[in-house]
């Protein structure tokens, strides 16, 4: 029953990928770190348990692993998004900076 606790453990990582969507979507970095938590507790869980030999779960992870490429895309757009955001913002505090230097 070696893939029990593989199966197990990949579908919490599916349960987390999951809720880290739906964190993103809310804008929730509380909930963003706590996650972030959960998966690392998951996958030293998946690094104890070593590899697994049982064919079935190979759908399994290329489903996980497709999820998760899904929300590092997302997090790569709000990440360049909140980038633009911090240029745009600097580039006011300069400008108000200087007309207030300057009136």
């Amino acid at each position: 029953m070696q893939s029990e606790p593989h199966e197990s453990l990949f579908s919490r990582l599916r349960n987390i990928t999951a809720r880290v969507k739906v964190a993103l979507c809310d804008e929730d970095t509380g909930a963003l770190e706590r996650l972030a938590l959960e998966h690392k507790t998951v996958m030293d869980k998946l690094n104890q348990a070593g590899l697994s030999t049982n064919a079935d779960l190979i759908g399994l992870v290329k489903e996980l692993s497709n999820e998760v490429r899904d929300v590092i895309v997302e997090i790569g757009k709000q990440r360049d998004e909140i980038g633009r955001e911090l240029v745009t913002l600097g580039k006011r505090k300069k400008m108000a900076y200087a007309y207030a230097r300057n009136a």
